[in-house]
Parts: C-alpha cells; structure tokens; sequence
C-alpha cells in the first residue's frame, strides 16, 4: 500500500543537474483555513487506501503551478496530487496533521503543522504561500525517500550508525528523507535478533522495503510427575505450579528445579533455541512411606504435632523420624518415635492410653426415698445412691439421679472430678407438682385459643404445668362458627386433650345483572331477535319471521270483473298458482328469565304466532294461505353465559285452536353483559 502511495505522491526527480547555483525563491505559509462551502472534496469522492474519503488542499501561489513536485503527509496517505487551472492540489487521507512540499526551483517547506487541526474527511481547505529570492543550492534537492516496515512492537531503526538518526517505528513503517548515496540501516527489537542491511538512494525512484526480525527466545514448557510441583528458574521461584508453560523465554541454558513435599528435589539444565518450543518432563522420585496409625481406645492422633484425626489415620509421611502421640480426654497422652522408611509401608498400633480416676461420693437427704438409679453423662451406672463410686474419670460429669420414689423427680448436677480427689454431691430430691398437660387442636389450623378469657396462641397447642379441675377454653376464627365455640374440660393428672369444631361460614356471593341481546334462527324464521335482562329473575321479548316478504290477501271471487257482477262469494281457485309455494312465519312473545346458577338461565313465554303454507295469486303482488295457523304461541329454553357471549337453545309451540298444530326449535348467538 504504501509504494503505491509514494508513486503517486512523488514525481520523478527530472532536470534537477544542479552543479551550479540557481536563483529562486523561498516561500512559506501565510494563511492555511478550512473552506466550508467548497463542495469539490465532496463531489470528487477520492478515497485512500483504507476506503475513507480523503481532503483536498488547494494551494494558492506566484510559484510555477509546475513545480511542485512533492507532497508528503507522514504516516497519512497522499493519494492524489497534481495541477489544475493553474492552481496546484493535493489529496489527502483525514486525520493528517503535517505536510512537507518540495518545489523544484524554489526549495522545501518541510513538517509544516495545520493550524486547524487534524483534516477532515470531504473537507477542502486553501494554503497561501509567499515568498522572496534566495540561492538553492543542490543539497536541498538532492535526496528522496527510503521506507522501512517491521510490524515487531517497540522495533527501533538507525541510520548511518549516527545515534541523530535512529527512531522507532510508528504505525508499522518509518519513512526517511536521505541524500543521494549509500546507507546503512540497522534495525532492532528486545527480544529479537537485530537486522543490518544497505541501502542506495537515487533520484530514480524512493526505497522501499520490509524488515522480518528473527526471535531471539523459544517457549519453554514444564510438566512433573507428579503435577502440582513448584518450579525454580535460575533460582526464581515462579507464581505456577507445575505444568508451567513459559513463552518468549530468551534463548539460551537454564536450570530447573523442581520441588514437592514428600518427593525429592530434582534440577535439569534445560536449553531454549529460538523460536522453537522446549518441553520438558521431570520425574519426581519419591520421598515418603504409607503409614497406618490405630489408637485402640479412640484417642487422637498427631503426627509431629499436625492433627490426624480420631481413632485410625492412613497417609504419606516424608522419609525419617517423626514423633506421634496419642491423646484422650481423662487419660494421660502417649508419644512414640517411628521412622517412615521409602518404600516400605506399615500398619502401627499405638500404645494404650492409661485413664486417670478420680472418686464421687453421693449422698441423698430425702428420708422418704431409699436409693436412686445414677446416670453418668447419660449411661447408667452399675452402682445405686448413695454410694461412692471409687472410679469415675477426671473431667466434668453430668449426674442424674432417679429415686425409686415415683412422688418425687429426678435430681441433675454436673460436678468436676480430679484426680485423686473425692468429689461430693448430695442431692435433694423435689416433690412433683399435681399438675395437667393440655392438648388443644382443631379441624381448622391456625384457630385462635383462649384459656380464662386470653389468648395464649393458636392451634395445635400444647400447655404443661396446668392447675387440675375444671377449665375453660374457647375457639375462634374470623369466618367461622359458632364464635367463638366454647368449651370446659375437668383436668387430671397428666396429659388433657381437647378438640374444637368450626363450621366456615358461607358468604353468599352477591348476583349481578346481566343484559341480553341475541340472535335467534330456526328452519321456520332464520331471522329472529331477542333483549332482555336478568339478576335472580329477569324477563325478555323476543320477535321472529321468515325472509319471503309475503302479502296475504283472500283469493278472487267468481264473476264478471269487466261489469262488475259475481256469482256467490266462492273463491276464483283458477287465479291461484298451486305450483309456487312458499311459507308464511311470524311470531312475537315475551316471558321470563330465572337464574339456575352461575352463568345458567331458563326462559319461558308466550305470544302470538302465525304459520302455513302461501301461493302466488296470478297477475297480482298478492299471496294467498289457505290453511294459516294463527294463535297462542308457547315457548321455553336454556341460556348458557360463556363470558361475554351466550349460547341458547329452546322449544316453540303454536296452539291454534284447542290442539297443537305447529313445533319449532330454534339456537341462539349472542352477548350477554
């Protein structure tokens, strides 16, 4: 990317055979300011390298507009530079912050700061130069540029062994304006083998090239058997334990040692090449015996004073001697010496501890009671009070007494006992209390309980120590009955129980009003509607038809309709079309509605009703029904709430006369709110 930069930034150095001065002028910047409503940036949509839209300088000068032959913007790309109108310019990327232009009859204005600040993308901006004539001599034209890359973080390059001339790499590349001629360059990096190389600039083109340091270190990577082992380069402990892998390790012979309790210590010289990964596996050899420790009595094991637990204890001592002792609350402890051998294991049982006694002597003050049973720390004793029990270990005891006396209750104390004394206890036995333990309880938990008008908790409830005879304990719960429920027990000697009954009480929930609007259909009259509202009880009307649009009149009379004569009142039969049929529905009713339960009605009403067969009178708009039925209509039917919908079936009757003459079933699709 960037030669392809310097290719276009710089043109070739042509005409410049300066052996003898030349008269030109040395210019400057006067002005450099951002043009805001210069749109060619913008328009000309020039991108670098990297795809972002680059800014343009325009350059107003009295310098030949062909005589700018170089731009450079440091480690910002020049993409694009050249002469237009007379005018010069040059592309590039945003972010720079510094340009050197070089002028081939007037001299160099080199690392000149915008005093805008960092440039900005599509942005154009104009720089005026001014100047006045002085001589050029060749050394100000006589150079081009040398870039070097190396992408080794902290890599520092040095030219021409002058200390003047070294710097470190920014962005990955430095570039370098030298003079015509032969050069060295040495290039450096901690860690890294350093790089020395020549270089000839000339005018024909700038340098270029790329620099792959060599690694001056390798990877180093330790396993032990076993793991978990401290590791020591060189004598520095390192903060892993073993596996350790250690990476950019300069080359070079180290020493390793490796450490582990209950192994023996193990050192490796180990070598690290570059670039390369070291592995190294060290086999610990062991340094321990397996041992079994067994204290017969249930003593406590230490082992050079480290708590090995009660009883038994197996593990791995390190080779050599180790002092155990054995310990035992109320018995002297035991030491002895053993010597862990590698290699050999060995099961040890440890000496016998010897207890130490000391003698209790209990004494009873109760004339009314001749002996009680001893309870030592909760085991019986062989032995019955009074008495004195000659061994008893030194520690303290918890004594319990329990008379034979079933009138009188037992008698605790804890009392210390030292060796060689003889500690005494006597006891006086309490005579029991004539008191009662209640149980209250009930079907319904958590119910409140109440003993001579105060509340003393809630069931199931256990009090102890109650007075004997007759005692009175209520029950109560909000939304339960009776309330509260009363009730008296007689107390005896020992455990009461009582158990109360609560009834919950029933809160009639209260029954909204719902109205009714719905569609009703059945075979005779597809077209129906009801309205109506109910709570308990309710009523509704409902109105139904059929959709032929039927005009009923009576037939045509016999006669001379020209004169205006008839024969009789007997119906014109021959103006009828038997053929045509339709039929004839109309019904209005009305009733009422009783709730059953929660979302279930029943209707039931009645009103009147008309059905029958219907044909065309020929030659008029006019229908004629020989055989309406006309009358009392009955009907009857469930309605089902499913939220805000309802869902209806129900049964219709019309009576015409005394006798039923017509039956319909109908369905319903409504709202219910």
């Amino acid at each position: 990317m960037e030669k392809s930069m310097v290719r276009k930034v710089f043109t070739v150095l042509v005409g410049l055979s300066l052996g003898v001065s030349l008269n030109a002028q040395v210019f400057d910047v006067s002005e450099f300011k951002e043009e805001p409503l210069d749109t060619e940036a913008r328009l000309a949509q020039v991108k670098d390298d990297n795809e972002k839209l680059c800014a343009m300088i325009k350059i107003s000068s009295s310098l030949d507009c062909g005589g700018f032959i170089g731009f450079d913007a440091g480690n910002a790309q020049v993409v694009k530079s050249g002469c237009e109108n007379g005018l010069p310019f040059a592309y590039i990327s945003p972010g720079a912050t510094k340009i050197s232009i070089r002028h081939s009859t007037a001299g160099n204005k080199e690392n000149y700061s915008f005093p805008t600040g960092p440039l900005k993308a599509s942005t154009v901006y104009l720089m005026t130069l001014s100047g006045s004539q002085r001589v050029v001599s060749e050394d100000l034209v006589a150079v081009n540029y040398f870039t070097v890359r190396c992408e080794i973080p902290g890599a520092t390059i040095q030219f021409d062994n002058k200390e003047e001339l070294t710097f470190s790499f920014e962005q990955g590349f430095k570039r370098q304006l030298l003079k015509y001629g032969k050069h060295t360059y040495v290039v450096k990096a901690p860690m890294y083998h350093e790089e020395r190389g020549n270089v000839a600039i000339t005018a024909t083109k700038p340098e270029d090239v790329t620099i792959t340091l060599k690694p001056a270190f390798g990877t180093l990577v330790v396993h032990t058997n076993p793991e978990g082992a401290a590791i020591l380069i060189d004598g520095k402990p390192q903060t892993s334990k073993s596996p350790l892998t250690l990476r950019q390790m300069a080359s070079g012979t180290y020493k390793v040692d490796v450490q582990k309790p209950m192994y023996k210590p193990t050192s490796r010289q180990v070598t690290v090449t570059d670039g390369q990964t070291k592995t190294e596996t060290i086999d610990l050899p062991p340094n321990f015996a397996t041992v079994t420790l067994i204290s017969e009595q249930g003593g406590t094991i230490f082992v050079d004073d480290e708590n090995k637990g009660i009883g038994k204890w197996t593990g791995n001592l390190s080779a050599g001697e180790h002092v155990v002792t054995v310990k035992k609350k109320s018995h002297g402890e035991r030491k002895r010496s053993i010597t862990a051998v590698v290699g050999k294991d060995e099961t040890i049982t440890l000496p016998e501890m010897v207890p130490i006694y000391g003698k209790l002597d209990i004494n009873i003050t109760n004339s009314t009671i001749s002996s009680a049973k001893v309870y030592i720390d909760g085991k019986e004793h062989s032995e019955t009070a009074p008495c004195i029990i000659q061994q008893i270990l030194v520690e303290e005891h918890k004594i319990k007494l329990v008379p034979d006396n079933a009138d009188y209750v037992a008698f605790e104390q804890a009392i210390e006992i030292k060796e060689g004394k003889l500690a005494e206890m006597t006891a006086t036995f309490r005579e029991k209390e004539k008191l009662a333990t209640l149980k209250m309880a009930s079907n319904v938990a958590d119910v409140n309980v109440l003993m001579d008008g105060k509340i003393i908790g809630t069931t199931p409830l256990t009090k102890d120590n109650l007075p004997l005879g007759k005692t009175k304990v209520s029950f109560s719960k909000s939304g339960y009955k009776p309330q509260p429920l009363e009730k008296t027990i007689d107390l005896k000697p020992g455990y009461n129980e009582i158990h109360g009954e609560l009834e919950q009480i029933k809160v009639k929930q209260p029954i909204n009003t719902h109205g009714w609007l719905e569609y009703e259909y059945s075979k005779t009259a597809p077209l129906g509607f009801t309205i109506g509202s109910c709570k308990s009880w309710g009523c509704y009307f409902r109105f139904k038809t059929d959709l032929s649009g039927l005009h009923l009149t009576d037939p045509p009379a016999k006669g001379n309709s020209a004169t205006g004569e008839y024969i009789g009142a007997e119906a014109d039969f021959s103006k009828i079309d038997f053929d045509e049929r339709k039929y004839y529905r109309l019904a209005w009713t009305g009733g009422l509605m009783r709730r059953l339960f929660k979302g279930c009605y029943l209707y039931g009403g009645l009103g009147y009703g008309a059905y029958g067969a219907a044909y065309k009178i020929v030659d008029t708009d006019d229908d004629y029904c020989p055989d309406l039925q006309k009358g009392l209509e009955v009907e009857g039917g469930m309605v089902i709430k499913l939220g805000v919908f309802s869902l209806s079936g129900g049964y219709t009757t019309l009576l015409s006369g005394n006798k039923q003459r017509f039956s319909d079933v109908s369905v319903g699709l409504g709202f219910m709110l």
